[in-house]
C-alpha cells in the first residue's frame, strides 16, 4: 500500500481484454503517483493477465454485480477521496491531482464533501452538478450527473449509505441526489465546482444506465421518489419518465427495423 494516499480510482470490471489492456495502462500512469492508488473489482472467479504481482493496482474480486462491486471497492480503498470509472474509461490523472490540490487550497469553514468537474463523452464536454435540489427540477430531470465527473469524499460516501445494490442500472443517480439533499440541508458542507476535465468517457462500450429498458426508467422515478414530498411532482415525474420511455422505445424500433428512404 502506498504512504499518504489521497486518491483511489475505483474501477468495476469484467475482466474483457479490451479492459485488461486500458487497465495494465491506466496502472502504468499510477505507478508514478505515491498518493494515488487504483483498485480493480472483477467477478469472484476471474483469471486473467490483471492477477500478475508485477502491476501497481488492487485487485478485488466481488461476488455481486456493478454496484456491489463499487462498494467493495470503497471497503478497500485508502485514500481519502474516491474516483470511479468504467474499465474502458480514461481518467484525466493530472486534471484530478490539480483538483485535490485546489480543495487543499481552499481554507474556509466549510467541509468539501464533493467536488464536480467535466466528463468528455465523445466529442462533447458534459459538466456535472450536484448543488441544486429542487423538488421541479428533480421531478423533470434524468440523471444529468455522470460520475466520471465527480470526485467523493470516502467518508460522505459510506455516510450516506454507499450504493443500493438492489439497484441495477442507477444507484449512482440515487446516490447523487441523497448527496444533494444532504449538501443543501448541512450549511456546513459545500461543492466545489470546477471546469477540469476529469476524465473521458467510452462511448464505444456504453453502460447499462445508458440502455433503454424499462427498469431504467423505473429505477430513475424510484431514485426521484424518495426527494419528492407531494403528489403533483410525483406525477409529473411519472409523466416524465413514460414519456421518455415511449420516445426511446419508438427510437429504438425505428433503429431496429432500419427505416430508410
Amino acid at each position: 500500500m502506498k504512504e499518504k494516499m489521497n486518491l483511489s480510482i475505483i474501477v468495476p470490471s469484467l475482466g474483457s481484454e479490451l479492459a485488461s489492456e486500458k487497465l495494465l495502462i491506466l496502472a502504468q500512469t499510477v505507478e508514478r503517483y505515491k498518493e494515488i492508488e487504483l483498485i480493480v473489482v472483477v467477478p469472484e472467479n476471474y483469471k486473467g493477465c490483471m492477477e500478475s504481482e508485477d502491476y501497481s493496482m488492487i485487485l478485488v474480486k466481488s461476488k455481486g454485480k456493478i454496484y456491489a462491486a463499487m462498494n467493495e471497492g470503497i471497503r478497500h480503498a485508502s485514500g481519502k477521496w474516491l474516483y470511479f470509472c468504467g474499465d474502458t474509461d480514461t481518467p484525466y490523472i493530472q486534471n484530478l491531482r490539480s483538483v485535490i490540490g485546489e480543495i487543499g487550497d481552499i481554507l474556509n469553514s466549510w467541509e468539501i464533501v464533493v467536488a464536480t468537474g467535466i466528463v468528455q463523452v465523445g466529442k462533447k464536454l458534459r459538466e456535472a452538478k450536484i448543488d441544486n435540489y429542487k423538488q421541479l427540477l428533480i421531478a423533470i430531470e434524468r440523471n444529468p450527473t455522470h460520475h466520471q465527473a465527480i470526485i467523493y469524499k470516502k467518508n460522505f460516501v459510506i455516510s450516506l449509505g454507499m450504493y443500493d445494490e438492489n439497484y441495477t442500472a442507477l444507484a449512482d443517480y440515487k446516490l447523487n441526489l441523497e448527496a444533494r439533499r444532504v449538501i443543501k440541508e448541512q450549511k456546513d458542507l459545500y461543492c466545489h465546482q470546477t471546469n477540469k476535465i476529469f476524465g473521458k468517457w467510452d462511448i464505444e462500450t456504453p453502460g447499462i444506465s445508458m440502455r433503454r429498458r424499462r427498469k431504467n426508467y423505473q429505477e430513475s422515478y424510484n431514485a426521484k421518489c424518495g426527494h419528492l414530498n407531494n403528489w403533483a411532482f410525483r406525477l409529473l415525474a411519472i409523466g416524465v419518465e413514460v414519456l421518455t420511455y415511449l420516445i426511446g422505445s419508438a427510437k429504438t424500433f425505428i433503429e431496429n427495423n432500419n427505416f430508410r428512404d
